[in-house]
């Protein structure tokens, strides 16, 4: 999906999430959309910093890829 089909269908009601890298993220309750670069501003309920978890599995998740390689 691209993102700005996610953003229309998301409406205000996503999260933005910051991560520690400096890389922002849209979320709904079951989606995470990684925000490009080029986006300076989005629409949403909350912003708060990516929790713990979903960072190391981020984390992991690009580890496995790279490895592929």
């Amino acid at each position: 999906m691209k993102f700005q089909k996610f953003v229309k269908a998301l409406g205000s009601d996503g999260i933005v999430y910051n991560r520690k890298n400096g890389e922002r993220g849209l979320a709904s309750e079951r989606v995470f959309m990684k925000i490009p670069e080029d986006i300076r501003s989005v629409t949403c309920a909350d912003i708060a910093d990516m929790p713990d978890f979903v960072e190391n599995i981020i984390n992991y998740a690009m580890y496995v890829s790279a490895k592929k390689k």
